[in-house]
């Protein structure tokens, strides 16, 4: 979305033609072919059009890395309109292009928002100006906690909300986006969010994100065992020019620059030793997943599905959670707690194998498979 506002008055006929040449030179910009007659006729147009008047021009949610593409753009806003006082805003979900454009002062990070201000966007989709009966109010500011700082998620439940009596809310508070009625409102999250990985230039960087369902939500993300669990399942491809570790990185810089990966924490040299997932990124994750991935940790164990990636507490006690058929199938396993011997066999296919606080009796049952990837006691 590009728009434009101008400081000295115009008619809205001529804000909206501005507009609209100001979107078409900014994409013939970005073309190969975008030097030409038309072009410069839309440039004529533009300087037609602005005369000495200063402008505000804001280009939302910049894609684009290409350098050349950019100072060609400025060079002909330049052409323009040379007078002092003129802005151009960017916003944008990469660090390299807010690295390309920047030229005035460093990118503005912006922050998610605090529960009080969800709770305020909340209360203007469902109350708008009147005042919030207190029930209403005591359980908005615990749902406005779910939105986990992103305005996205909280217009999306706020509107949800509008016109619903306090018992819809307690069932949203309960049930989050997973309530039946929020199911609509849940995928315009989903569609929103999923513009970002579907921007992600590898499938192998799509699959590394991806695997990332199987970790609890909220849970710490251990930079180089996550580097390692791809590179023991297979993930990053073969490089002659890069090693696994090399390109681990770059993947896990690629998803932390898109916000897939957030509260980085480093270590006193500047170096990333763990982070987290957003739930609502999670949420993600686990969709785009194509249900490979499953986190019993948090969930009743009565039933497992069939899956390659699979963390749970424990197989002691419920061994009837899982089969052989279904053990079979995994290639990922996390586990907490004890490890019956008998049960550890028919991972006969596993990859990698993560214990923590886990113990087995006799080593010989680990899978081969398991052995020479991949095994982690913590």
């Amino acid at each position: 979305m590009i728009s434009g506002s101008l400081s000295a008055p115009l008619s809205r006929r001529d804000v909206k033609e501005s507009a609209i040449l100001w979107r078409k030179l900014f994409l013939d910009s970005l073309r190969e072919s975008s030097h030409g007659a038309s072009r410069q006729a839309g440039v004529d147009k533009l300087r037609e059009k602005l005369g000495g008047k200063r402008y505000l021009l804001v280009l939302d949610d910049i894609w684009n890395e290409d350098r050349l593409a950019w100072d060609d753009f400025e060079s002909a806003m330049a052409g323009i309109n040379p007078n002092k006082g003129n802005v151009i805003v960017v916003t944008t979900r990469l660090q390299s292009v807010a690295s390309i454009v920047n030229t005035y002062r460093d990118p503005y990070t912006l922050k998610v928002l605090t529960n009080d201000e969800c709770w305020s966007i909340v209360k203007a989709r469902t109350f708008g100006d009147e005042e919030v009966p207190e029930q209403f109010e005591i359980v908005g500011k615990e749902i406005a906690c779910k939105c986990g700082g992103l305005p996205l998620a909280a217009k999306t439940i706020g509107g949800t909300l509008r016109g619903k009596e306090v018992g819809d809310w307690v069932s949203v508070l309960q049930n989050g986006l997973s309530n039946p009625d929020l199911e609509a409102n849940q995928n315009s999250v989903m569609q929103v969010l999923k513009i970002s990985f579907d921007r992600l230039s590898f499938p192998s960087l799509k699959k590394c994100f991806a695997y990332c369902s199987i970790f609890a939500k909220d849970s710490k993300i251990e930079r180089d065992d996550l580097i390692q669990l791809w590179m023991a399942e297979g993930f990053l491809p073969d490089n002659p020019e890069n090693s696994l570790e090399s390109l681990g990185n770059r993947f896990f810089n690629i998803l932390l620059q898109n916000s897939f990966l957030q509260e980085a924490v480093k270590d006193k040299y500047g170096n990333i030793i763990h982070c987290k997932m957003h739930d609502l990124v999670h949420d993600l994750a686990c969709s785009v997943s194509n249900s490979e991935s499953f986190n019993a940790e948090d969930r009743s164990t009565d039933d497992i599905p069939k899956v390659r990636y699979l963390a749970m507490k424990s197989l002691g006690t419920e061994t009837q959670a899982i089969t052989e058929e279904k053990a079979s199938y995994v290639r990922t396993l996390f586990l907490q707690s004890s490890l019956p011997d008998k049960i550890l066999p028919w991972f006969k296919h596993l990859h990698i194998l993560k214990l923590c606080d886990a113990y087995f009796k006799d080593p010989r049952h680990i899978p081969s498979t398991a052995s020479r990837k991949a095994m982690r006691l913590e």
